[in-house]
């Protein structure tokens, strides 16, 4: 099976130049070939009338077998987890970290709940999800960064790909196994390896594909999706599933677990979830599936972050993603309560509260009101520093709701208890 974007050279040996103003073939020649011998044939494979003017936007064939050529190499742009890349041809097992210049043949593996981030010469970028596996297939520089070759093996997991928009440099990203994906800049695309291998399927954000395979061919546009087994012609396209609705999804979480809410999106059997530090998810720190809602999240340090969520149809084809802004504040956790418990009956007017000591805690925040959602509190005690506090003011008889919190030097207020009557 073979999956080419649109718009990418006409040849697989070939490599389509656009004209820009002041181009001429022999200041062509001097920047991107081999030799000024190559002028006469380029201008008889191009129909250019005259070598010393040709106008600009023309698009100009260039044999690669004619071009300078050079090897280059990728980078480790970033990388949560842990993940191990296998050097070439050789015996050596490097931990992998950021900045670690990668080159043909290197062997990137990543772990559970681990993310690499690498960064191409044209600046392309490729998310190896967690448990997944890629080998530098081939990274060559045609002509004076004229055009950047980039090939990847993707031997399980999942990829996201996102080639630059705004290049000088014609970019060639391909991504094997057993698929091959040639990409033109301005393009983001998602691949998985499925089913150990006999099945690849890939989804197409921005730009278009062409899925080839035993002989057929299909277009994928933007927004659309094809899976691809080996030995069979290349699916349909079908179109990706919409964005989830994270409207219902809180801005303020106060405790662990987290629980996500989300509406159900008709044609879902599972959705992706992932967690990152960063608006552009440069930084992931967990990603997740699951064929039940709400989503829930065990274990995060207090923080900003950014969720991610997509819905994933009955072929495995992941759709559009949703994106929200959310920030924990679950620490330190306030402390277990003695009295009085929800519910309790006291008598007197001046009743006592008692808690166990937050062994986290400097001090205590402590609250009483009239009503659960505490707008006007009758008392606020800032600064409780024993496990108790005695009311020295009378309280009338009726209903009463108190709530407590605990702050600590190093994260300053945790979240208040639920309001307790």
């Amino acid at each position: 099976t073979c999956l080419l974007l649109q718009g990418s050279c006409l040849l697989a040996d070939d490599w389509v130049y656009t004209v820009r103003p002041g181009d001429n073939l022999w200041n062509l020649a001097e920047r991107h070939l081999k030799s000024f011998k190559y002028i006469r044939q380029l201008q008889q494979l191009n129909g250019v009338q005259d070598p010393y003017h040709i106008p600009p936007g023309k698009k100009i064939r260039i044999p690669l077998e004619w071009t300078i050529r050079q090897s280059t190499s990728a980078r480790i742009a970033s990388l949560h987890g842990n993940a191990v890349v296998k050097r070439g041809n050789s015996q050596r097992i490097l931990q992998a970290k950021p900045d670690l210049q990668l080159f043909v043949g290197d062997e990137i593996q990543s772990e559970a709940d681990s993310f690499v981030t690498i960064e191409f010469t044209d600046g392309s970028r490729l998310r190896v999800q967690e448990n997944s596996c890629i080998r530098l297939h081939d990274l060559k520089i045609f002509g004076d960064l004229g055009l950047i070759n980039t090939a990847v093996e993707l031997k399980y997991g999942r990829v996201e790909n996102i080639v630059p928009k705004n290049s000088e440099t014609d970019s060639r990203f391909r991504i094997k196994n057993p698929s091959a994906i040639s990409s033109v800049r301005g393009t983001e695309f998602r691949v998985g390896v499925l089913q150990e291998g006999a099945v690849t399927a890939s989804e197409v954000l921005t730009g278009a594909l062409q899925v080839s395979g035993e002989q057929q061919t299909v277009n994928v546009d933007k927004g659309q999706g094809s899976v691809t087994s080996q030995g069979m012609p290349p699916l349909p396209p079908v179109k990706l599933l919409p964005a989830p609705d994270l409207s219902m999804t809180p801005e303020l979480y106060e405790q662990l677990p987290l629980i996500i809410p989300v509406k159900a999106v008709t044609g879902a059997q599972a959705y992706r979830a992932q967690i990152a530090g960063d608006a552009e998810f440069e930084h992931m720190l967990t990603e997740f599936t699951t064929t039940t809602l709400p989503f829930r999240e065990g274990n995060l340090p207090d923080g900003n972050y950014w969720l991610r969520v997509r819905a994933i149809d009955i072929s495995s084809l992941e759709g559009y993603d949703a994106v929200k802004a959310f920030t924990l504040n679950a620490r330190p956790e306030p402390p277990f309560v003695i009295t009085p418990q929800p519910g309790s009956i006291l008598p007197g007017e001046q009743p006592v509260l008692k808690w166990a000591t937050q062994s986290a805690a400097s001090h205590y925040l402590v609250n009483i009101s009239r009503e659960s959602e505490f707008l006007s509190p009758l008392i606020f005690s800032g600064e409780v520093v024993e496990n108790s506090l005695h009311l020295h003011d009378n309280l009338i008889p009726g209903e009463y709701f108190w709530r407590i919190a605990s702050v600590s030097a190093e994260e300053g207020a945790g979240p208040f208890s639920d309001p307790m009557t």
